[in-house]
């Protein structure tokens, strides 16, 4: 089923993410298994934390141009840059598709638990 459009009237980031994450934790905790195609990709930190919660052992695919493996962005760690960053701190991810890693990420991949397949080039943390 596809669920009506959330409405997110909070003052900050912070409460928005932590309402992202509480709807996904309840569809999870109902025992459905949510899949989330498209969309902005900074909310995919907060659903993988509430599937991961009741699915342990889950695994992301991410296929993308950008490995969003920054730390922090612009001043946030929310940013869509830092997507799979935060993914990474509930699951493994397999990232296909990517075309290149800004230096932060690069250096940051060996201790993170991806692997990155980059133009023929294979980055495994």
């Amino acid at each position: 089923c596809t669920l009506p459009e959330m409405e997110l009237p909070f003052a900050t980031i912070d409460e928005a993410m932590a309402e992202i994450q509480r709807v996904a934790g309840e569809l999870a905790s109902r025992g459905k298994f949510p899949v989330f195609l498209g969309g902005e990709h900074s909310i995919t930190g907060p659903i993988v934390a509430a599937v991961a919660a009741h699915h342990p052992g889950v695994s992301v695919l991410q296929i993308d141009a950008h490995a969003d493996m920054r730390d922090t962005f612009m001043g946030t760690p929310h940013n869509h840059a830092c997507a799979m960053r935060r993914v990474v701190e509930h699951a493994p991810v397999t990232q296909v598709g990517i075309r290149s890693l800004c230096q932060e990420e690069a250096m940051a991949v060996p201790s993170l638990p991806t692997t990155i397949l980059v133009t023929g080039k294979l980055y495994e943390g």
